[in-house]
Parts: C-alpha cells; sequence; structure tokens
C-alpha cells in the first residue's frame, strides 16, 4: 500500500450526481511573465492519457473502445479520440461539451511559434495539447474537421452494473447484442430519462447533445459489452461502480479516485470496522475488494493537493477476477 501523505489531498467536491467535478486550490510559483500553465488543472487529464498509451499497450490501440467513466465535459475521450485514433465512450449524463478544446487547438494551429513554446516540457508554460498539434493537425487540418466521442448519457451506478450483469445471460451466441434484453431495455429507458433532468450544479450544460451521442438500447449495450478497458478520472461518486462494471465485463480498469462521500456510502468499512471517511480509507477499501489490484501515482505537474493516485489492473489480472462475472 502506498504511504499517503498530504500532498496527495484534495479539498472535497461537490457531488457526482449533481454534476461538478473536483474543485480544489494550487501552490503554485508564477513565471516572470505570470504563466501557470503546466500546473493547471487541465493538464492532469493529458498524465492520464499517458499513463494509459504507456501500461496498457496492447489494449489501447486504433479502434479500441475505452469506457470514459464520468467523462464530464469528455476532454480526455476527445483527446483519445482525436489525437491517439481510439474509440473512447463517454459515460456521463452530463451532455459533453468540446468547444473550449477546439477553440486552444484552432489557436495552437494558427500560431506554431507560440505552439513550440508551449510544447516544451518542464517548462512553467508547458502545455500538453500544444505538443499534441502534430498529431491532431494531421487529424482534423487547419480547418478542424475533428470528431465527436460516442457518449452515453447514463450515471455509472449500481443501477447500471445490475443491468448489465443480469443482460449478459440473455444474449445470443458469442456474446452478440441482437436485440436489446426486455430487461435492458427497461433499466436504459429510466436511465436516459433520469440523466436528462439532471440539473447540474456548478456545470453550464450545452444546450444539445454532441453527434456521438447513442440513445439506441441496442448500440449502448453493445458498446458497453465492446470495452477493452474501463477508465475513471476523478469519477467521485461512480469510483466503485467503475471498478465493478470492469469486473462484471472482465476487463482491466483505471480508476483515479478522487472523493470519498461518506454520508452516501455508509456501508463501506476500513478494516477495523469503522465507516471509511477519508481518502486512504477510500483507497484503501477498494485495495481490499480487488487485492490484486496495482497502485501507482500520477506525476502531475507541482502539485500540492491533487489526488494522484490510480488503481488498475492489467490484462494479465482478468483472470483473477471473480468467477461469477464471466462473459462468455
Amino acid at each position: 500500500m502506498l504511504e499517503l501523505d498530504e500532498g496527495t489531498l484534495c479539498r472535497p467536491c461537490r457531488s457526482y450526481k449533481e454534476g461538478t467535478k473536483e474543485e480544489e486550490s494550487q501552490s503554485v510559483t508564477a513565471t516572470s511573465d505570470g504563466s501557470n500553465r503546466a500546473s493547471s488543472r487541465k493538464n492532469r487529464v493529458y498524465v492520464f492519457r499517458s499513463f494509459l498509451i504507456e501500461h496498457y499497450p496492447g489494449l489501447v490501440t486504433v479502434g479500441s473502445t475505452i469506457l470514459d467513466v464520468a467523462g464530464g465535459k469528455g476532454d480526455l475521450s476527445w483527446i483519445l479520440l482525436n489525437a491517439d485514433g481510439l474509440n473512447p465512450v463517454i459515460c456521463d449524463p452530463r451532455i459533453a461539451k468540446h468547444n473550449h478544446l477546439l477553440r486552444s487547438v484552432s489557436f495552437l494551429l494558427k500560431h506554431p511559434k507560440e505552439t513550440a513554446l508551449r510544447s516544451l516540457p518542464g517548462r512553467d508554460t508547458y502545455q500538453p495539447l500544444a505538443a499534441l498539434i502534430p498529431k491532431l493537425g494531421k487529424v482534423g487540418g487547419s480547418e478542424g474537421g475533428f470528431k465527436n466521442p460516442n457518449h452515453l448519457r447514463i450515471y455509472v451506478d449500481s443501477e447500471l452494473v445490475e443491468a448489465v450483469a443480469a443482460s449478459l445471460p440473455q444474449l445470443g451466441k458469442g456474446g452478440d447484442v441482437l436485440t436489446s434484453p426486455a430487461m435492458w431495455t427497461s433499466y436504459w429507458e429510466k436511465a436516459t430519462s433520469l440523466a436528462e433532468a439532471a440539473k447540474p450544479l456548478g456545470y453550464r450544460e450545452a444546450e444539445h447533445d454532441t453527434s456521438g451521442r447513442i440513445s439506441d438500447p441496442v448500440s449502448a449495450l453493445r458498446a458497453l459489452l465492446e470495452t477493452k478497458i474501463v477508465v475513471g478520472f476523478h469519477p467521485d461518486q461512480a469510483t466503485e461502480a467503475c471498478i465493478d462494471l470492469a469486473l462484471i465485463l472482465r476487463v482491466p480498469f483505471a480508476v483515479v479516485p478522487c472523493c470519498v462521500f461518506p454520508s452516501e456510502f455508509i456501508s463501506r468499512r476500513t478494516e477495523d470496522g469503522e465507516r471509511v471517511r477519508t481518502y486512504d480509507e477510500l483507497i484503501s477499501y477498494l485495495h481490499r475488494k480487488v487485492p490484486f489490484a496495482r497502485l501507482e501515482m500520477l506525476n502531475f505537474h507541482r502539485t500540492v493537493n491533487a489526488r494522484s493516485i490510480v488503481l488498475f489492473t492489467m490484462a494479465e489480472d482478468v483472470a483473477m477476477y471473480p468467477c461469477a462475472a464471466h462473459r462468455d
């Protein structure tokens, strides 16, 4: 188990089901021109992307389906799709928003000297997105012909895990999704309605869904069953469900836990039988749930309070998943 210190902690964030992501303070030193770009919270998702590319070369390949749980605006999925050629699927009740990325990419494409400056790692002006411009330029061109990631507008929770588990025995030979099992269709209708009715606090919704939204229950179930890895970057209340879903699907997972929400998960217990209330207790609880999972710390730039521990499994670990989770 990793030793945790104050450097791994962040301030409590508000509820995933209320639609907000982590909000935390930064302790950084400004450069002479006042730039703290390298220490921006926005850069952390790129560190996680690099982790995925490095640790899963056999899974994270062109066309691979990656389930991006609680992906929020969809930054990780947008980058994985447009820079890496993968097939990410955002699983989040909120409408994905990519305009901020498109604006940044457009600026960087039009200002190559500034892009070159921001591409230099180790400097306070470093911007990971700038380092990806050569890849993005080939995909989208100067006019920006980029794609929107696919999107399942649902909560990732115990209801989803149960619905997927119940649907597996009803699938066709080889796991083909020919029709939507009745139970799954019923779940899907309720889940999408719940997501659409949500009023996220602190999150300004886009007016319309992106072109990547998956609305059909058969297509949604197929997307879940084609998943090669489940990932979650600060997925808040969806953290444990990420792991449970991966176990059911028998695929690796990589989750960076964030806030604890002790009042919502009162059944979580420490080894001493006490309620799980702190971040290190949450990490310990999740590790006991999947004892063969691995732990690493992501290297966020000059960050004193970010939650950077990633709990993950590899393809070879799937054989140790509970037998009840088989999907044949």
